[in-house]
């Protein structure tokens, strides 16, 4: 039965050795002489192997003369916590780099320009008749739109700023503004005459003229006439006084002002400023409009051309040129050699089916045995057809396990991004979608296993095959899981905790089983 490689745990124990007071390195040179150690250590190859299975085997036994005695390893035990925090450090570091992979291509899948969920809302969204449409034809588009409510509750006959500017409101803004000069300009009138009023005691001249009158006596007739002067300035009786001449300026002043809140005068400040305002709307609308109708036409003309590519029938070869050249990758990384045969007929008379071959590497366990692709982008294809068409494709180039690859556009409908009927595995690869390079390299790692199961069953090797299956079950299950985080990657604001936490379940379990699978297949290589 197959596993993973245990880790050398070969160095001295620190506590122990100092508890004894060793030094940190000892060195022996021992004869065995008991037959069963010797037969053992003679079974395994010369050099370091055998002196690593040594001082295991001496390390096992010191182990097991101290339990024996009743002592705790203490120093394993930290250092067996040493290394579980290692890899878990590890393991968070390969969570965290994967949740970061995952959040960019859900962010991809959104936001992308070219085919990102998010450029497909926008187009919807502001197509001809689309939603943005509407609803700034109900904004801006007729009497009724909420743009002529607006403009006609702030600046129709009746909003308050009209009814404030009109001259003959009985609230407006000029009856408020002279009633109120009126006012002033009374209180002052009042006041000033009020103060050289002979007939106020309390006012200024009443007071000046007692003043005069006790101390200089024989002046106050002189005083009498200049005081009277004075208060002839301050006279309305007289046109030409200094208080009429004010009046008349204060009602210069007040009509002037009353002419330019007026909206009858076509030169008045409150015209121009209605009229600057009715310019500056009258150019907002039509840059919106405009903007408008740019955006429409450029989302017509990316509709059009994205249309006029599907239409194309050199569609269906981008698509397998852009899978063959993603299988090459992963061959030539796995040292394996894949080469596109789709243009040529293969074993079969006349018949091309098969578009890539993948031939197993020298150090393959099924070294020379060939896996072979079927890349479709053609609508119509049901599964049953598939299968048919896989098997046609195996037995015309000469391979054991085929690989057949659908388009997302054209995918059958319910049908499972990955999945696997014997030795043919059938996944779904979307070309402008990183993620779900996925399922193809997936795809491959399952389809060289099978070969490997091939060439171990004829070969008789002793090798755990039941254990490969289950880590091929496995990794089908996990890619079922990874098509779950696509679906829930389209909500990924609304599911991201459920996302993250089935994203760290499955990058363990995943990586594990294709850990598992590929010590199964260096099995196989070494009983090659």
């Amino acid at each position: 039965m197959f596993q993973a490689p245990a880790e050398n745990q070969f160095q001295d124990d620190d506590d122990t050795t100092a508890a004894a007071g060793a030094a940190d390195e000892l060195r022996l040179a021992l004869t065995v002489l008991d037959p069963e150690v010797v037969a053992e250590l003679a079974a395994v190859p010369e050099g370091r192997k055998r002196n690593d299975f040594a001082l295991n085997a001496l390390k096992i036994g010191v182990l097991a003369l101290r339990q024996a005695r009743g002592q705790i390893d203490v120093a394993r035990v930290r250092n067996e916590g040493e290394r579980l925090l290692a890899e878990l450090d590890a393991a968070l570091g390969k969570y965290r780099d994967g949740v970061a992979g995952d959040l960019g291509r859900a962010l991809k899948e959104y936001f992308d320009p070219q085919s990102g969920r998010f450029a497909e809302r926008v187009e919807r969204l502001v197509a001809k008749d689309g939603e943005l449409e509407r609803v700034m034809r109900a904004q801006v588009s007729g009497d009724g739109s909420a743009l002529a409510g607006t403009l006609k509750a702030h600046f129709g006959a009746d909003s308050p700023i009209m009814q404030a500017v009109d001259p003959t409101a009985e609230k407006g803004l000029a009856r408020s503004l002279s009633a109120k000069l009126e006012a002033a300009a009374a209180r002052e009138r009042e006041t000033i005459l009020n103060e050289f009023s002979l007939d106020n005691p309390k006012g200024a001249l009443a007071r000046t003229i007692r003043e005069l009158a006790e101390t200089h006596g024989t002046a106050g007739a002189a005083l009498e006439k200049k005081v009277s002067a004075a208060v002839a300035e301050f006279s309305l009786d007289r046109p030409d006084s200094a208080l009429s001449r004010l009046v008349a300026r204060v009602d210069a002043a007040r009509a002037q002002m009353g002419e330019e809140l007026s909206l009858d005068k076509d030169g008045s400040a409150l015209a121009r400023i209605r009229k600057e305002m009715l310019s500056h709307i009258d150019g907002l609308s039509k840059k919106n409009e405009d903007f408008q109708k740019e955006v429409i036409e450029r989302l017509t003309e990316m509709s059009a051309r994205k249309a006029e590519a599907l239409r194309s029938t050199t569609h269906g070869d981008d698509f397998e040129a852009s899978l063959s050249a993603l299988i090459v990758e992963a061959a030539q990384n796995a040292g394996d050699m894949a080469t596109p045969t789709g243009a040529r007929p293969g074993l079969i008379k006349q018949c091309k089916t098969g578009d890539i071959v993948v031939e197993m590497g020298p150090e393959h366990a099924a070294a020379g045995g060939r896996i072979v692709v079927e890349a479709k982008q053609s609508a119509g294809y049901t599964l049953a057809k598939a299968r048919a068409e896989i098997d046609e494709a195996r037995r015309n180039r000469g391979a054991a396990v085929g690989l057949f690859v659908f388009s997302r556009r054209v995918a059958p409908a319910g049908m499972a991004p990955f999945q696997r009927y014997g030795d043919d595995v059938f996944v779904i690869w979307d070309e402008d979608d990183s993620a779900s390079d996925l399922y193809v390299e997936a795809g491959l790692s399952v389809a060289r296993a099978l070969l490997s199961r091939g060439a171990a069953a004829s070969a008789r090797a002793a090798v755990d095959l039941e254990a490969m299956e289950r880590a091929v079950r496995a990794i089908e299950k996990q890619l079922k899981g990874v098509a779950e985080i696509d679906g829930l990657a389209k909500n990924v604001l609304r599911d991201g905790g459920k996302i993250e936490n089935r994203a760290r379940i499955m990058s363990g379990d995943l990586r594990r089983e294709i850990d598992r699978l590929d010590d199964g297949l260096q099995d196989l290589r070494d009983a090659s």
